[in-house]
């Protein structure tokens, strides 16, 4: 699975009033409350935006591609009936994407 980490959440922040359009107009503005998004995020929440002008474009249409934001807690249990979480990997100076690491149970 594709997710943000953390440090997204800035990254999107600071296109506001930038006038940019497109995937990055749509990135500043996937939420109407950055600082509500991290707070939940940071709580352990998933965090998503569904707003069609971050697709892809092609395959990864609105139908399909999306931001989503999933912290390591989420992920520990959320997805536990199906599968043993095994690892969470994320350093933002490494990584544009955290990895997570999941056996199917």
């Amino acid at each position: 699975m594709t997710t943000r980490g953390r440090p997204f959440f800035d990254y999107c922040e600071s296109l506001q009033g930038k006038n940019h359009v497109g995937y990055l107009g749509a990135l500043s503005s996937i939420f109407t409350s950055f600082e509500d998004a991290r707070k939940r995020y940071d709580a352990g929440e998933f965090v998503h935006s569904k707003d069609h002008r971050v697709s892809g474009g092609g395959e990864l249409d609105s139908s399909f591609y999306d931001e989503s934001f999933i912290p390591e807690d989420y992920a520990k249990l959320a997805y536990a009936d199906k599968f043993q979480f095994v690892k969470y990997l994320y350093d933002a100076k490494r990584h544009e994407h955290p990895i997570l690491f999941f056996i199917k149970k």
